[in-house]
């Protein structure tokens, strides 16, 4: 009787023993390892865009200062030494942050930035060429109507903000497309 009630009293103790054992074993070989990966996945994609944001701030402020540059065309302050500088000055950050985009990005997005890139530097040769080592004005005539390289600047902008948004969203591509669509709009006169 004695040995009856001992295991009457212990049975429930040990099964409770073995319940949290077991759940120690799920949670230790189950969903720890889970858990792990997935934040692991997450932080990449944390870095990812961080990396993306990086490359977008670093280009975009490049491209707008040889933007500033061209669109002060008509003031001789901009026509001097001192035109040059700030558009130079930029760019390390753009080749740095490309780097960035090297680790994180998939081909496809490298290859839309990469021409955005390439398009940028067309048009800064395009804007501080004149300057050159005499350092001239430029003449308004001389690119009258040549709005070629900042035309395809501004297309691969858009080409290459695209690609970002359709890797870091799981939206479908038609609504990455609109929303681009609904910021990245050439003006009359970039599109004349």
């Amino acid at each position: 009787m004695v040995c009856g009630a001992i295991l009457i009293v212990a049975l429930p103790d040990a099964a409770a023993g073995i319940v949290a054992a077991t759940a120690a074993l799920i949670i230790a070989f189950v969903a720890y390892p889970w858990q792990k990966a997935r934040d692991r996945e997450l932080k990449q994609h944390s870095e990812k865009l961080a990396a993306y944001q990086r490359f977008v701030s670093e280009i975009t402020k490049h491209h707008s200062l040889v933007a500033t540059t061209w669109y002060n065309d008509g003031n001789k302050a901009v026509q001097n030494d001192e035109a040059w500088k700030p558009i130079i000055a930029a760019y390390p950050g753009v080749v740095s942050s490309s780097y960035d985009l090297i680790f994180y990005a998939p081909a496809d997005v490298i290859e839309a930035c990469q021409e955005y890139l390439e398009a940028v530097l067309a048009y800064e040769v395009m804007v501080l060429g004149p300057l050159g080592l005499e350092k001239q004005e430029r003449s308004a005539k001389k690119y009258t109507g040549d709005l070629g390289t900042f035309k395809a600047a501004q297309r691969a902008r858009r080409r290459a903000i695209l690609a970002i948004r359709k890797d870091i969203s799981d939206e479908a591509p038609e609504v990455s497309e609109e929303a681009i669509n609904a910021f990245f709009v050439l003006t009359p006169a970039e599109n004349g």
